[in-house]
């Protein structure tokens, strides 16, 4: 698997004058997705990696991770380490081979983002089934095989409190 360095490029309108691209987060990292909201007093920003669709050995570590800053910048010295919210290896078997498609969302009371509850939203890649067996299993009791997809996907939701 190849994983390449993830960019930030930013534009006055989305349509023109965009900026030259310039790396946010290095390969070594492995993060291919992030979410970012503007908080009640700092920038939040969801990381992932992309999913291990397929179960391959050397993809990078599965998890979902928070950074924040005070400004929404493309600068990463102005955001703080990122910290692991869920890694998949902790987590059930419906998200070993990651996540895509996460957000976060603010989660208090009445939705005051003063108490530090946050939504993550997310969709979580099963561990990698061996379809092979499972078509063979199904062929011997008389049954048609399962489809060839070598993962299903599920949704969930965690809460993270940011004030912990």
């Amino acid at each position: 698997m190849c994983i390449r360095d993830s960019h930030y490029t930013e534009s006055p309108d989305g349509v023109s004058g965009w900026t030259e691209p310039r790396v946010l987060h290095p390969a070594s990292e492995g993060f291919a997705h992030a979410y970012v909201r503007e908080g009640a007093s700092r920038y939040e920003m969801l990381l992932s990696t992309s999913p291990n669709l397929y179960g391959q050995r050397d993809h990078p570590e599965q998890g979902l991770w928070l950074s924040v800053s005070d400004t929404p910048s493309g600068d990463p010295a102005d955001w703080t380490p990122p910290e692991p919210v869920l890694l998949a290896e902790d987590g059930p078997a419906w998200v070993r081979n990651g996540f895509f498609g996460s957000s976060l969302c603010v989660g208090g009371e009445g939705g005051a983002q003063s108490d530090g509850a946050r939504h993550v939203f997310f969709t979580g890649v099963n561990a990698s089934v061996g379809w092979p067996a499972l078509a063979l299993r199904s062929l011997a009791a008389r049954r048609r095989p399962p489809v060839p997809a070598p993962f299903p996907f599920t949704i969930g939701r965690l809460r993270v409190d940011l004030e912990a």
